[in-house]
């Protein structure tokens, strides 16, 4: 017989001891891992599993790099214990960022340990972690609102600056300008100093254009709208957008004859002119190539936004617009950052090259005058801001809009539809069949022709968006010509018409649509092109 009431005695302190120091564990509300001398995972606490949302049987005696399908792999955390670790008995506070199966993308501070029980012979390894992904965020998202904040002080003690200065040299003009209105009313035009004093009458009322851009700027300027032709705002304040943007940026001005007036402060106009014409000017600068001709187009034209239309835009209204626009052939800009432009602070440009208010302040006169305003842009094929203020009050229809307006054109003929947009190529099919016509849909240039030649089809006329993926609009009409030579082709797009000519991607003359469209202005230009001989 042998006495083993020592060895159980010791046995059961053990266990104890065991499940004393797992239930520590296990109280801790970070993660923990025990793992061996070859990184195999001993133990986990509970936490670790609810974090990770693993199992046991997934993770015990697995090689930590390979939990999760070798997702815990991460190079950091295996130069961390391979050779930070080995070199020193711990390792604390280390950052690793990464994606996990499940959970997504944390951010972990990561503190290990080794335990041994001879010297220098490593015999297990704790390795605790804690999850400061929010941290990271709110700490972030604190430096934006401190940058947000100085920026606001910023520009604030700029506008404060500006508007002290306008307002001083103000006076001062009122006094140069005064006396020398006077002396040349007490001279004869023939008078040696009558011309001299002209040459001062003038540069004041130059001085005084600056100081009124200045009082803007700084919000000290009194709103004050009235009834103005736009085009000869943006006909006298050419000369200063040509300054701002260099002689080495072709700056073209298509501007409609016998548009509508319409309602608004000069100076809010001139002041959107400038911040679209310099961003602008930046993206046709951040381009690279050198055989680009950078281009900057600004175009005017009447139009008239019915009630389908604004159904579908939110924020516009019904009735008779001036559409004005500046496109660019700059570099584009991605669908995420059009969903953030008129964000205050928001910008591309690299710290201290903007401040990210150019157009959050256009988006706000425009709103604040009762207008609506778009932007289209596609990576690498510039950018076009459309915006339509309404017109002045009491001002008449042009014969070709109350045509338009009055009389929605019907048809039978045969059309192609081609437009990578669903929601577009749906609403656009739904309205021509309506009004008689046979449409066929197509997603792109392949499948539009296969459609054709699949079906023998006799098509009359072509729509199609200009840019889309494998094969443009005008290829498409290219193509579609050698199969039906008597087709005629409308092209549409979100740029503007001149913007897309001097882009090079179609010639003069082409029939054109710009989106958005109305139900009329779409209907007349479909009937208008078929009746072409």
């Amino acid at each position: 017989m042998e006495d083993s009431t020592a060895r159980i005695l010791l046995e059961r302190e053990l266990r104890n001891a065991r499940e004393f120091a797992e239930s520590i564990i296990d109280t801790v509300r970070d993660p923990l891992l025990v793992l061996d001398r070859e990184f195999r995972v001993i133990s986990a606490n509970r936490r670790f599993y609810q974090f990770f949302q693993v199992k046991p049987e997934e993770t015990l005696g697995k090689l930590l790099y390979a939990l999760g399908n070798q997702q815990w792999d991460i190079p950091r955390l295996r130069e961390l214990l391979e050779t930070v670790l080995p070199q020193n008995t711990k390792f604390e506070d280390f950052e690793v960022e990464h994606e996990f199966p499940g959970i997504g993308r944390k951010v972990l501070l990561l503190n290990a340990r080794r335990l041994y029980r001879e010297k220098n012979k490593t015999q297990k390894i704790l390795l605790a972690m804690e999850d400061i992904t929010e941290l990271k965020r709110s700490t972030t998202e604190l430096k934006d609102k401190e940058q947000q904040l100085y920026q606001l002080q910023k520009l604030e003690s700029i506008g404060l600056l500006a508007g002290g200065i306008a307002h001083d040299f103000n006076n001062l003009l009122t006094a140069i300008n005064g006396h020398a209105e006077l002396a040349a009313q007490s001279l004869e035009n023939s008078h040696p100093l009558y011309d001299d004093i002209d040459a001062i009458l003038q540069a004041g009322r130059k001085a005084e254009k600056l100081t009124q851009q200045l009082l803007a700027f700084s919000r000290k300027q009194i709103y004050n709208p009235k009834t103005i032709d736009i085009n000869e705002v943006i006909t006298s304040a050419n000369k200063m957008l040509r300054r701002l943007i260099g002689e080495d940026i072709k700056i073209e001005t298509f501007l409609q004859s016998d548009i509508p007036a319409i309602k608004a402060d000069p100076i809010q106009i001139e002041q959107i002119l400038i911040n679209l014409v310099v961003n602008a000017r930046d993206a046709v600068n951040a381009r690279t190539e050198r055989a680009l001709e950078k281009s900057i187009i600004i175009e005017t034209e009447q139009t008239y936004l019915d009630e389908s239309y604004t159904a579908k835009h939110l924020g516009s209204q019904s009735g008779l617009h001036v559409l004005f626009s500046v496109s660019d052939n700059g570099i584009g800009m991605n669908e995420e950052t059009k969903q953030r432009i008129f964000e205050p602070f928001f910008t591309t440009k690299e710290i201290g090259k903007g401040t990210g208010m150019g157009l959050s302040t256009v988006y706000g006169i425009v709103k604040q005058n009762h207008g609506a305003i778009y932007v289209y842009s596609e990576p690498g094929k510039g950018t076009t801001v459309k915006i339509y203020w309404p017109a002045a009050p009491g001002q008449a229809i042009a014969d070709t809009e109350q045509s338009a307006a009055a009389d929605t054109t019907v048809g039978t003929e045969s059309i192609l539809l081609v437009e990578d947009d669903e929601a577009v190529l749906n609403f656009s099919a739904n309205l021509l069949t309506r009004l008689g016509y046979t449409v066929h849909k197509a997603r792109n240039g392949k499948a539009a022709i296969g459609i054709v030649k699949s079906q023998n089809l006799r098509i009359d006329l072509l729509i199609t968006d200009v840019i889309m993926p494998e094969m443009n609009g005008k290829q498409l009409a290219e193509k579609l010509q050698e199969i039906c030579p008597q087709v005629k082709t409308l092209y549409t797009s979100g740029y503007s018409n001149n913007h897309i000519v001097h882009s090079g991607v179609l010639e003069e003359g082409i029939n054109f649509i710009h989106k958005p469209y109305t139900v009329h202005t779409f209907a007349q230009s479909v009937r208008e092109v078929l009746d072409k001989t």
